[in-house]
């Protein structure tokens, strides 16, 4: 009885930390990080550009998640295929983008926060590795691009 308690508190934990995935939730922290400012309303154009890319290659390049979900419409195709991993594209964007902007140690926080998405997409079986890099990657890609944009 106490160990499934335990083991309840800590998925419902991992699945708090994968939140800080979600679209929504980043815009808050970006707006709570930032304040309502161009820059904050930058990102967040940005990063509705990694849903966009993300999604086009779940749909495009369709993979089944480690445990498979029924793809009943093209929006659930969106959410049900596996690579890449949109909740880890959207987070490393964003983190990347406020560990740019932050000085040490803020940034620091942000770097930990990325990893722990990414980690915890895996640990709730949603992705494979290759899934999770590649939202790593895609990331990445529209960070650079924000950056040399943004200067």
């Amino acid at each position: 009885m106490k160990l499934e308690i335990i083991k309840d508190a800590w998925e419902s934990t991992i699945r708090d930390f994968t939140s800080l995935g979600n679209p929504l939730i980043l815009f808050v922290i970006t707006l709570s990080a930032l304040g309502l400012s161009l820059k904050s309303i930058v990102i967040f154009i940005f990063s509705v550009g990694v849903m966009l890319l993300s999604g086009s290659i779940k749909l495009i390049l369709y993979k089944d998640r480690p445990f498979k979900e029924e793809r009943t419409s093209f929006l659930r195709g969106m959410n049900t295929g596996s690579f890449p991993s949109m909740h880890t594209a959207n987070a490393t964007f964003v983190f990347l983008a406020l560990i740019s902007i932050f000085p040490f140690p803020k940034n620091l926080l942000y770097m930990i926060l990325l990893v722990i998405v990414g980690l915890t997409r895996l640990v709730l079986k949603k992705h494979f590795i290759i899934d999770v890099i590649a939202g790593y990657f895609i990331g990445m890609l529209i960070f650079v691009f924000w950056f040399l944009v943004s200067g």
